[in-house]
């Protein structure tokens, strides 16, 4: 049975109109923020009604500094926090957020990490009293309009002890009226020709592609059957595994994809709005 969160269900009533009505909103559509966290991975999403949701938080604490210019000044509540797989350069920065926010969910996949750094974000979810969800594909959590949607992975493959870590990443399907966006942790090849071979219509306007530029992640095939129109890879400017791979950039070239590397742009922001999409670069 497919599982249906509403935000204002899992938020403490109080904390939610709290912040609703103290924020002021300056815009109408839905931002959509890529962090440079160097060699790792960080997004937040913000709704119009002031709604964030962080989606990985890279490494180290960098994304504390994004989210401090990314954010109002007394906005200090993340809504959720989604980790898409237990990797230290996709959670590590929730250690940090974790102290200087106050987060309402903790959403991730069900598997740990034997890690000391891991055991220390264990121990601020204790500390902070954060409610912890498990989600996995069919899940699904809704709110005014927007809809985020858990494609992968399935219930056989997270209970497959042969899956990769990887492999395992929460792959999310964000999507309102305005356009969808498709974030696909660090799944290979193999996982993403699953998804599009169940969801075959599968239309994507915004792609964060796959492990960091990795050859592994995707092919042209891929590409050609989602037919985004943006394209974000999120990786470091220094990193020993020769990311991105320089036959995704071809495959992105050659499709006349319009792509964004946070190494050579820095953190990108994604404007939603009107059934448009604007990309701007932050400083």
């Amino acid at each position: 049975m497919k599982l249906e969160l509403l935000i204002f269900f899992l938020i403490f009533s109080n904390i939610f109109v709290w912040h609703s009505v103290f924020l002021t909103i300056n815009h109408k559509g839905t931002e959509v923020y890529f962090f440079d966290v160097g060699q790792g991975s960080s997004s937040l999403i913000k709704l119009s009604n002031s709604v964030d949701i962080l989606i990985d938080a890279g490494r180290v604490n960098d994304v504390t500094y994004w989210l401090e210019r990314a954010l109002a000044p007394t906005d200090k509540y993340i809504d959720l926090a989604i980790l898409s797989h237990p990797h230290l350069d996709h959670y590590g920065g929730f250690i940090d957020i974790l102290r200087n926010y106050e987060v309402g969910v903790f959403i991730y996949n069900g598997e740990k990490s034997d890690s000391l750094a891991y055991q220390e974000l264990e121990k601020e979810l204790k500390i902070s009293e954060t409610k912890t969800i498990v989600l996995k594909e069919g899940d699904r959590i809704k709110y005014a309009g927007n809809y985020l949607e858990v494609l992968s992975p399935s219930e056989s493959l997270r209970q497959n002890k042969r899956t990769s870590v990887n492999d395992n990443s929460l792959v999310k399907l964000f999507q309102n009226k305005d356009g969808s966006l498709l974030f696909t942790g660090d799944i290979s090849l193999k996982i993403f020709r699953k998804i599009l071979d169940k969801y075959d219509n599968l239309n994507i306007d915004f792609l964060k592609v796959p492990h960091h530029g990795s050859r592994s992640g995707m092919d042209e095939n891929i590409l050609q059957r989602i037919s985004p129109s943006f394209a974000l890879i999120s990786v470091g400017q220094k990193n020993p595994y020769g990311h991105p791979s320089k036959e995704i950039i071809d495959f992105l070239e050659k499709l006349k994809i319009r792509y964004f590397r946070t190494d050579q742009y820095g953190s990108v922001k994604l404007l939603m709005e009107n059934k448009t999409m604007e990309v701007f670069r932050l400083k």
